[in-house]
């Protein structure tokens, strides 16, 4: 089930650093408007950050950044093309792009073209239109556009997928996107995300008949301003090192643990609830049942050997 939640998902183009390079090879038709090129990277915090290479040119070139925003560790969530102010019209062609360093570093494999997908104008919607087309070249790949005036083309890390993926139980009703067989579930932020069933259950932890599972850190990505109130959960095996080591390796990976429960306790904790009480007081009420039927039979037997 874990493979089935991460089956579609590439791996993080996680860097620390602050100075990038790229490899990129523009070709558009002479005139068309000028453009720079941005990446957007995500913090360890969750906060979004634009990180400007400067405007690009026709050919084959490598472009500089500088940003604070990855010294403490970042992922790139985007890379797009966008129009220099005052520079207007449609864009039409290709960026090819090959390289990445971090601090002159060169990173392995940045631009696998499966780890990548096409940007959609929309990011929030499932059915908005998409942005480039990805294709794969030796050692890279091509972002292709053909965009009208209002739209910027740009490419999306596939680390947070086009639809999440998810584990449903069969009676769990879930809203239609309408295509591709994809539903709405409410992502950590509150908002609406579209997902992919990948698997059913019969219950789920927790959740018991209704509910739905997807992966923690997918889910992260997708929306990591969680609403109020959200509560993580780590859920240990018997496998799991003492209570005591888990919550320091928990507490110095940023999770503080706040509270404890077991398998025991919960068991006990569902033993004195309605349900269970309501099972208990069943079986006494069948067995106060089962006895006044003995006692009656009886009295009948006492009945019938005295009449005769």
């Amino acid at each position: 089930m874990a493979r089935e939640l991460r089956s579609r998902t590439a791996p993080s183009l996680a860097l620390i650093g602050d100075r990038l390079t790229i490899s990129v090879d523009l070709a558009v038709p002479p005139g068309s408007p000028d453009v720079s090129l941005v990446a957007t990277v995500v913090d360890r915090d969750g906060r979004e950050s634009p990180v400007s290479f400067g405007e690009l040119t026709s050919g084959q070139q490598t472009v500089a950044a500088e940003t604070r925003a990855c010294l403490r560790g970042c992922r790139v969530s985007a890379l797009g093309l966008v129009r220099i102010s005052g520079s207007l019209g449609m864009l039409v062609g290709s960026a090819t792009f090959t390289s990445f360093t971090v601090d002159g570093e060169p990173m392995a494999r940045p631009f696998r073209p499966a780890d990548w997908r096409p940007s959609r104008i929309n990011e929030d919607l499932p059915l908005s239109t998409s942005t480039s087309k990805v294709r794969r070249v030796p050692g890279g790949l091509v972002m292709a556009f053909n965009t009208t005036p209002s739209v910027s083309p740009a490419i999306s890390r596939a680390d947070v997928p086009a639809e999440v993926p998810i584990v449903v139980t069969s009676s769990t009703s879930l809203p239609d996107v309408g295509r591709d067989q994809l539903v709405l579930t409410r992502g950590l932020d509150g908002f609406l995300m579209p997902s992919r069933v990948v698997a059913t259950a019969a219950v789920l932890p927790r959740l018991g008949g209704a509910g739905v599972l997807t992966d923690l850190e997918i889910a992260y990505r997708a929306g990591p301003d969680a609403v109020p109130g959200v509560v993580f959960q780590v859920w240990a095996s018997d496998e799991a090192p003492s209570g005591a080591v888990l919550k320091k390796r928990l507490r110095i990976a940023g999770m503080p643990v706040v509270g404890v429960d077991t398998v025991e306790r919960r068991a006990d904790e569902l033993s004195r609830t309605g349900p269970a009480l309501a099972l208990a007081l069943l079986v006494g009420v069948a067995l106060t049942a089962l006895a006044i039927a003995v006692l009656a039979l009886l009295r009948r037997k006492r009945v019938v050997l005295g009449v005769r």
